[in-house]
């Protein structure tokens, strides 16, 4: 199994992917932008995308927006990060095509439970 972390905040990237490593013996990768991150999810096809809603070069909608306008990505399952609850944009991405969000506001190791569940959630679905 894979996971792309797409989050400027390289801390929180180095978090998730130390736990998800250790724990799960779960590949992740990391983009610290969403142009990165859009050339990574390509290349590697993972099983689930984080994506951090506030970014530098291209921001979360921009990204989710390419990720699912493009044939080549359009069928990878994106969760959103976010450190703001906004229901609204959370609602917004939702719409979009997002598969859920999750708040980085909680311990890393719950944080990392969080993002275990909703990959075997998203995996395991038969739609």
């Amino acid at each position: 199994m894979k996971i792309l972390i797409i989050d400027d905040a390289k801390d929180v990237r180095r978090i998730i992917k130390f736990l998800f490593e250790k724990k799960y013996g779960i590949d992740v990768y990391e983009a610290d932008n969403g142009h990165d991150g859009f050339e990574l999810a390509y290349v590697l096809q993972p099983d689930l995308i984080l994506l951090d809603f506030i970014m530098p070069v291209m921001d979360g909608r921009e990204t989710l927006e390419k990720i699912l306008s493009d044939p080549r990505t359009k069928m990878l399952p994106v969760v959103m990060l976010t450190s703001k609850e906004s229901k609204e944009e959370t609602r917004r991405m939702m719409q979009m095509g997002a598969k859920g969000w999750i708040s980085k506001m909680v311990p890393a190791t719950e944080l990392t439970e969080h993002i275990y569940r909703k990959l075997t959630e998203i995996t395991t679905s038969p739609y």
